[in-house]
């Protein structure tokens, strides 16, 4: 996390996963968009799970872990963040695997509405 994501083999997985999005019928210049957006994604997600640990694997148990979070949303007072007590179920998720997954299928979901097909303007 402290270094550029540039070295030969960061550039292969990116090649390939633009060449993979080319073939799914992304033009060119969204398939390098994308590329780095999905990249974002993943290392992001992966950088704030981590940040609510000690950063020493193994890391505990995903659901020891998304209880605590949730402890630490018991004290939200309703009155005043009422988004954030009705969502705290959830949001005590964030750093789990499912909400990687919704995040990660949400994105493809957007990025697959700029694919074109056969015969359509890029």
């Amino acid at each position: 996390m402290t270094a550029p994501m540039d070295g030969p083999t960061a550039v292969v997985v990116g090649e390939l996963l633009m060449a993979a999005l080319e073939e799914a019928g992304l033009a060119a210049e969204d398939a390098a968009r994308a590329t780095y957006l999905l990249i974002v994604q993943v290392i992001g997600s992966v950088a704030l799970d981590v940040a609510e640990t000690d950063g020493h694997a193994p890391l505990h148990d995903e659901r020891d872990r998304i209880a605590e979070r949730r402890r630490a949303l018991d004290g939200v007072d309703p009155a005043t963040l009422p988004r954030t007590a009705a969502a705290a179920d959830v949001m005590a998720s964030w750093i789990g695997e499912e909400q990687f997954r919704w995040a990660l299928d949400t994105v493809l979901d957007g990025i697959a509405t700029r694919a074109v097909g056969p015969g359509d303007p890029q």
